[in-house]
């Protein structure tokens, strides 16, 4: 009785997380400061090159940074501040546009060229992209084409999300404390393509979950209705980060059990957890071999990334490389813990196999 009167009081989850994701979402956007995440300067060129919007950002006083995750000190834009400059030179200075390739030569540097960044090869910056261009439209300034992006951002992520937690069969109420988390919206409210990814990864895990629930009610799934399914997030999945593409091994589990469904093959838990762990080896030798640099970098950044908050929890400083503005690092083992009791609160969802 008190769970049907709990359901029938409370508002839907996307409701909830549509509302507070966009308030919150815009309130992050207009307080962050500009320029202090990581990688600020790589997401801002990338958004301005493919969309056709590029400004010289020096004359602001915004000099470049190193793309491996390293920001602009954060002195800079703190002196701007102390010295008045911040929103003289961000936001009510006027900037003209210079063709694209005077741009960053890290961003231009295929102009001309078959390898060219555009909208369809650079697709996790498309979002920013047409932010910035709208912004640059309202008020030539930096601080407009940021902030427009931010706030286009924001709904875009909402609004997906609010679709993705909607459609989800159970876990709603995760689905939604994950995404308001502060390290999250932080992302979302930069330029960064981690938004994308972070939409790619939680529709594949929503589609293989609801699958997941109805082999579990032996509710009849056929190999074309599974390739029906994935298709639309595997296309999406696949403009992804690379890091991400790990996840096409959840729906691979998944067409292994429909077949040994369809040919009476007995595979037990045993053999399945083989095969994945041979189809995972396979593909991890392909990327170690394709991209044996990258997936060192990758793999240094998640360690560092999982420790950090730890290794100096008892500090307030900046986290650099985990987001993009500082948070005190103790606010970690809160969110985690919340994360945690949520996730006992559930009822027991036991996969078929």
């Amino acid at each position: 009785m008190y769970n049907k009167l709990l359901k029938k009081n409370l508002p839907h989850p996307e409701k909830i997380f549509l509302i507070v994701s966009i308030s919150f979402g815009i309130l992050f956007s207009l307080i962050q400061p500009l320029f202090i995440e990581p990688d600020a300067v790589y997401h801002f060129d990338n958004a301005m090159y493919i969309s056709d919007t590029v400004v010289d950002r020096s004359e602001v006083g915004v000099t470049s940074e190193d793309y491996g995750s390293k920001p602009i000190p954060f002195t800079l834009i703190s002196e701007m501040y102390k010295n008045d400059l911040y929103y003289k030179n961000l936001f009510f200075k006027k900037l003209p546009l210079i063709p694209k390739h005077n741009a960053d030569k890290r961003v231009s540097g295929n102009y001309g060229t078959e390898n060219d960044k555009t909208y369809f090869s650079d697709i996790m910056h498309v979002v920013p992209a047409i932010g910035v261009k709208l912004g640059y439209f309202i008020y030539p300034s930096i601080g407009s084409m940021i902030l427009t992006a931010r706030i286009i951002s924001v709904i875009f992520f909402s609004l997906c999300m609010f679709f993705i937690i909607k459609a989800s069969k159970v876990y709603k109420y995760m689905f939604l404390m994950i995404s308001l988390t502060p390290t999250v919206m932080q992302i979302v409210t930069s330029l960064s393509y981690d938004t994308y990814n972070y939409l790619a990864c939680s529709l594949m895990i929503m589609v293989c979950i609801n699958m997941g629930i109805d082999i579990k009610k032996k509710e009849k799934i056929s190999i074309i209705d599974f390739f029906i399914r994935i298709l639309i997030p595997s296309i999406i999945l696949y403009y992804s980060k690379m890091n991400s593409k790990l996840l096409y091994l959840i729906p691979f589990v998944i067409l292994l059990y429909l077949i040994k469904q369809k040919v009476k093959i007995n595979f037990n838990k045993g053999t399945i957890i083989l095969i994945s762990l041979f189809a995972m080896f396979v593909f991890g030798g392909i990327v170690l071999t394709l991209y044996f640099e990258q997936t060192v970098f990758i793999t240094k950044k998640i360690v560092f990334t999982l420790l950090e908050p730890y290794y100096t929890v008892l500090s307030t400083e900046l986290i650099s490389g985990t987001t993009t503005a500082g948070i005190p690092n103790w606010f970690y083992g809160i969110q985690f813990a919340t994360l945690i009791l949520l996730f006992l609160s559930y009822n027991k969802v036991d996969l078929p196999w």
